[in-house]
């Protein structure tokens, strides 16, 4: 469910279907019913075909050897924060992605609103543009704090929901019907000189098609596809250690984004 999960591929170049929603549509005719002497009724993925290739990406780190004691351990840590920063980067792509094919709504969530409701009804929007109702909401930060000040205003109406402060993303889950309700709590640098950094969603809260264990052709409105680096795994970490004063850690990975079905992705924007 995780905008990170993985869809490996050997070749860097790969092909995935732009799927139409009749992939995703139940019999309901019977034609799954296979008379005695005959084949099962054959049932074909239907979208356009799409050729793309893996994205090389890396980075780069310089160690000064009179700024460290141990160079070994640094090369080590180094390379984790490397690999951790390019993950971070790919995320922030994949929110990109959701949000270019996303169908927006400004909500305002206050005492006189329902914003668990809001999200129900994004959700049965989803559900019809897609033919598969959505598994996952991704709310940001700021949006789950306006939501909880809503059923916690103290003019609020009807005072039976203000339980909904305080429910935890499984229980909302649960009430909503869905499997995973994730909180977006990541911050991102948007200027390095002034230290300036944003929320990653901020008010923002996605509902989508993502199913676990995804394959090149399931219903899933996002997926990743990776492959394996230069030196073989996941990620390639490269050591360059030629001059006599500083080492140089590159790590490297490939990997993309696409969007399979831009249909169903529904956003609203909290105040």
């Amino acid at each position: 469910a995780g905008l990170l999960d993985e869809l490996r591929c050997r070749p860097r170049r790969f092909s995935f279907r732009k799927l139409k929603d009749q992939g995703a549509v139940t019999e309901n005719d019977d034609t799954d019913i296979r008379a005695v002497g005959s084949p099962f009724k054959e049932v074909h993925f239907e979208g356009e075909q799409v050729e793309s290739k893996l994205l090389n990406k890396g980075l780069t780190y310089v160690i000064d050897h009179d700024e460290v004691e141990d160079v070994g351990a640094e090369v080590q840590r180094v390379a984790e924060a490397l690999r951790r920063r390019l993950l971070r980067s790919d995320y922030l792509r994949m929110i990109a992605l959701l949000d270019g094919s996303a169908v927006n709504a400004n909500k305002t969530w206050d005492a006189a609103s329902n914003p668990d409701g809001d999200l129900r009804g994004a959700i049965q929007t989803s559900h019809t543009k897609h033919g598969l109702r959505p598994t996952v909401a991704l709310i940001g930060s700021a949006a789950w704090e306006i939501r909880a000040d809503a059923y916690e205003d103290s003019t609020r109406a009807n005072h039976a929901m203000a339980n909904h402060a305080g429910w935890s993303p499984e229980e909302l889950a649960a009430y909503l019907g869905i499997d995973h309700v994730i909180i977006e709590r990541s911050l991102y640098t948007i200027k390095k000189k002034a230290n300036a950094k944003t929320q990653t969603l901020a008010g923002l809260a996605y509902v989508y098609n993502a199913l676990p264990g995804i394959m090149r052709e399931d219903p899933s409105v996002v997926k990743r596809f990776t492959g394996d680096a230069t030196a073989g795994g996941r990620f390639g970490v490269y050591v360059d250690d030629l001059q006599p004063k500083f080492t140089k850690v590159s790590v490297e990975h490939y990997s993309r984004g696409v969007i399979t079905i831009a249909k169903g992705i529904e956003k609203r924007t909290s105040s």
